[in-house]
């Protein structure tokens, strides 16, 4: 697959630079996952080296099933909605799951079952620094923030063989 096609050459805040030498070789796929929804998809690349840092991709998923623009850029056009660039590498991972369950309905005030927000949590892994990130996706402001994280195995009482773990993928619990 020819990457140029995926990621247009120049920059705006969803786009790449190609000055910023995107290359295949530079980056590595990691997880797709659908929004608790099914409207969104997360796409994440992790860095190759820890010099170059991670993405987490969101996409429209259209009615007839594919990815494309969101009402920010010229129609028909392969445009994702954002991209969020991670803080770290990812080591290994870089994976996300979404919130299996959608909260924002109840916090609208809504009816079981009907999505009147539409807000999705995500948790992001990196096992290369041991980091677990909560980020909030806003389909209506089109952003994704992080909103909690922390590094594995460097809280207070960690033992020696706490310190130092990642995390290569989470779940969520309820």
């Amino acid at each position: 697959m020819n990457l140029r096609k995926l990621i247009p050459a120049h920059y705006d805040g969803l786009y790449f630079a190609e000055d910023d030498a995107l290359r295949a070789t530079h980056y590595r796929g990691d997880t797709l996952r659908f929004s608790q929804d099914g409207r969104f998809l997360y796409a994440t690349t992790r860095g190759m080296t820890p010099a170059t840092r991670g993405y987490v991709t969101v996409w429209q998923v259209n009615p007839n099933g594919t990815l494309g623009d969101f009402g920010f850029q010229q129609p028909e056009a392969f445009v994702p909605v954002t991209r969020y660039q991670t803080p770290t590498f990812g080591g290994k991972a870089n994976a996300v799951e979404a919130f299996p369950f959608h909260a924002g309905a109840w916090e609208a005030g809504g009816k079981e079952g009907e999505v009147a927000v539409s807000r999705d949590w995500i948790v992001l892994t990196d096992d290369g620094e041991g980091w677990v990130w909560v980020l909030e996706f806003d389909a209506e402001k089109g952003t994704v923030e992080e909103v909690a994280g922390v590094q594995l195995g460097r809280q207070e009482g960690a033992t020696e063989e706490e310190q130092g773990t990642g995390a290569s993928h989470a779940v969520w619990l309820s």
